[in-house]
């Protein structure tokens, strides 16, 4: 974005703010911001809606998860109304209708959209840069003495 646009961006109220963007790219506003980044920020809102939701439950609304085991599996939600009401407030992100999610598999699926968005705008914003002809590719990795579990996690060989 040219310099004024961004210090015009940089004015509004929370502008370090993901969803401040979201919102900034919905706009009608006259912006230079490449049109493939506008419309992958716009189908990312529904991906953040539902970790905002899970965040907000918890630490905005102080609603406390519920954790039952069956079959050593661990299952959760966040009823509606407290303290055990039945409904979920949490989305049902796996389609599973169940008023209980298995937690890893929840988990597992959060992680893997947070991958694919990261991933997808990477290539949006590389690919612009390229075409800029101001591109320079660092590669990045996670790393630590528990990538081995997390990848097992993830399901990755």
């Amino acid at each position: 974005m040219p310099i004024e646009e961004i210090k015009r961006y940089s004015k509004r109220k929370k502008s370090d703010s993901l969803n401040t963007f979201i919102i900034f790219c919905k706009s009608n506003e006259p912006i230079s911001l490449p049109h493939e980044l506008r419309t992958f920020m716009n189908d990312f809102h529904e991906d953040l809606e539902v970790v905002k939701e899970i965040r907000d439950s918890i630490i905005h609304q102080g609603k406390e998860p519920l954790i039952r085991f069956q079959n050593n599996e661990a299952y959760f939600r966040i009823p509606v109304s407290p303290p055990y009401g039945e409904k979920n407030r949490l989305p049902d992100i796996l389609d599973m209708g169940n008023t209980d999610y298995p937690l890893k598999i929840y988990m597992k699926e959060l992680t893997d959209r947070l991958f694919q968005f990261t991933e997808n705008l990477g290539l949006i914003l590389y690919n612009y840069l390229k075409e800029k002809g101001k591109e320079e590719l660092v590669l990045t990795a996670i790393a630590g003495l528990c990538i081995e579990e997390f990848n097992n996690f993830l399901g990755y060989k």
